[in-house]
Parts: C-alpha cells; sequence; structure tokens
C-alpha cells in the first residue's frame, strides 16, 4: 500500500485517502507546482503488475482527458512513479454517496435524477419521424411522456422463472430497447406462464446469474 505523505515524482504529495474502490485507492493530495489541491487517483499494486489493468488505467485516464462537461471531474495528468499508475483530478469536497446513505437512508429518486421532459429532444424525434416516415403524413402529438430505463449488472435484460418462488416470472433489465423488445419478451414470457419450451434459450436471462 502506498503511504500517505509521500511525493510522486518530486510534485503530487500525498495527505489522507479519501477514496477506496476495486481497482484503485483515491487520495487527497497537493501539487506543489501550481500550489492547488488535486485528487489522485493511484491504481493498487495487484493490477499495476497486470499489463491489461494498466492499459486498460491509462485508457480511462485518456478517454476522461478529451471530455468536458460540468457533471465531469477534469483529469490534469497521468503518470507513474514506482511501478504504479496514476490520474491526477480536480478535488472537489464534498460528502461520499455511502456516507450520505448511512446519514440520511434511503434516498428519494428526486435527489440526482432530472425527470424534466427536453423539448429539443421531442422537436428533433418528430421531426425525425416525418423526414425518414413521410408515408405516415400528418401526425397528431396527443401525449409527451418519458419513462425510466431499468438496466441489470451486465447489461442484459432478465427474463425467468425464480428459484425463491415458483409463481413468479421477471421480465425486466431491457434499458434503451425495452420498448421495441416488448413483443418478443412478451411472447417468452406467455411461454414461460405455460409451461412451454420458450422459443431462445433464456439461461444467459436468469435472475440466479447475479446470486
Amino acid at each position: 500500500m502506498m503511504s500517505e505523505e509521500k511525493l510522486l515524482n518530486n510534485r503530487y504529495l500525498l495527505k489522507t485517502t479519501i477514496g477506496r474502490g476495486g481497482m484503485a485507492i483515491v487520495y487527497l493530495a497537493e501539487d506543489r507546482m501550481l500550489e492547488r489541491d488535486v485528487a489522485i487517483k493511484i491504481l493498487k499494486a495487484d493490477y499495476a503488475r497486470d499489463p491489461a489493468f494498466r492499459e486498460r488505467f491509462r485508457q480511462e485516464a485518456k478517454a476522461a482527458a478529451n471530455l468536458s462537461h460540468p457533471n465531469i471531474v477534469p483529469v490534469y495528468d497521468f503518470g507513474y512513479h514506482e511501478r504504479r499508475l496514476y490520474i491526477v483530478m480536480e478535488y472537489i469536497p464534498g460528502t461520499d454517496l455511502y456516507t450520505i446513505i448511512q446519514e440520511k437512508g434511503r434516498l428519494s429518486t428526486e435527489l440526482g435524477l432530472d425527470l424534466s421532459i427536453n423539448q429539443r429532444r421531442v422537436e428533433a424525434i418528430f421531426n425525425a419521424v416525418n423526414e425518414w416516415c413521410p408515408d405516415l403524413g400528418k401526425l397528431e402529438v396527443r401525449e409527451i411522456w418519458r419513462g425510466l430505463r431499468p438496466c441489470s449488472p451486465d447489461g442484459l435484460p432478465i427474463i425467468s422463472r425464480t428459484d425463491a418462488y415458483e409463481n413468479l416470472i421477471v421480465a425486466t433489465g431491457h434499458a434503451m430497447i425495452g420498448m421495441s423488445l416488448s413483443p418478443i419478451t412478451g411472447k417468452l414470457v406467455s411461454q414461460l406462464v405455460a409451461n412451454e419450451p420458450p422459443q431462445i434459450d433464456l439461461s444467459p436471462l436468469r435472475i440466479e446469474r447475479f446470486h
């Protein structure tokens, strides 16, 4: 483990640990050259010895450095010190999500979710339909709605019975293609309800794959 109060490349002085993840540890540090606080994400030693993880870490830094958005932390630097890779980012003081949940318990979906409808996107969709589907004629807008997209940890949907409850069938996790997959999902669910062989192999979509 890299100790605190350690100087990286004669520039970044580690002060204290502010976060830990599966692959890396994040430190509050002082950039002695520019005299400012920064956050430094350092790849853990076990992963630093693996070329594949080192390349993945480098690609993460490269991708983040090319992004510019108010909700994305800027990347200042990327380096290598004593066989350890690190990413230097803007330090933003605040409370981590784990602490917020510990203090406030269950969070409302209104915290951090923008459920408003972007009218520019609605107009873009409407114009695209008129351009690419002219045979539909003049369309009447009856309702504008939006919905959340249920996602699974591995990105695949869940369509299966459950081991815990014999009469429970789960069909969810379709993300952005839920509406387009609804016909085949309905067909598969009906086959499960009727105890018929499903039209496709559903073993990769079992909910128990997360247990």
